[in-house]
């Protein structure tokens, strides 16, 4: 089986370094103007559809697998949430941007699981054990901390085609370990830091009109 295929798009990057959390997404908007042909035609498809074998991508594919795709090695425009966490992986201090990262390594969800489940570390990963081992204690602490919130868990079952000569040759349960963990919950962060970013500020904003209206 080879752990390229279980990946559906690479559009999203992790990272830590002295103290500072790096999630970062890709930009479609510096490539996809509004109102443009491939916006409108975006928009009409709504979302990506994967089917057995093949996708037909939500964002066409010169852009999702290409200029927009977060390939290593490359310079590409993302959206980023930076922060600084206290040892107790609390963010301290924040800073939601737009950004340019450059990829040093596409990791599989496979490769990363057989390390932070049973300690086998691939050669060209050693560089990033400790990065990744950090990474997944803080996506553990937001999970326990939604969860100490009221937040609820959904699981769900998400099943593998294996296909021989276009047809299906065997179905599959795909596992979802640890590794599946870490990068679900980092996005959960960001996004949930970006919702209170702007629920703050568009309530500052209602002051200050009520108060100019007065």
């Amino acid at each position: 089986e080879n752990p390229l295929e279980i990946a559906k798009d690479f559009d999203a990057a992790v990272s830590y370094y002295n103290g500072v959390f790096y999630v970062s997404i890709a930009d479609t908007t510096f490539a996809v103007k509004e109102d443009s042909v491939i916006d409108t035609e975006t928009i009409s498809r709504g979302i990506s559809v994967y089917t057995p074998g093949m996708v037909n991508p939500m964002l066409d594919h010169k852009f999702s697998s290409g200029i927009c795709s977060l390939v290593p090695g490359e310079d590409r425009f993302t959206t980023s949430l930076i922060a600084k966490l206290d040892d107790n992986n609390s963010i301290t201090s924040y800073r939601l941007c737009n950004s340019i990262i450059n990829s040093k390594m596409r990791m599989t969800y496979n490769d990363v699981n057989l390390y932070l489940e049973k300690g086998i570390l691939l050669p060209e990963y050693s560089r990033y054990s400790d990065m990744l081992l950090k990474l997944y204690d803080v996506a553990m602490s937001m999970k326990k901390k939604m969860l100490n919130e009221g937040f609820l868990e959904f699981s769900s079952t998400e099943i593998k085609f294996y296909l021989e000569e276009e047809k299906i040759s065997k179905i599959k349960r795909r596992y979802q370990g640890k590794a599946e963990e870490l990068i679900e919950f980092l996005m959960l962060l960001k996004n949930l830091t970006k919702t209170s970013y702007f629920i703050k500020h568009s309530s500052l904003l209602i002051i200050i009109e009520a108060s100019t209206l007065s």
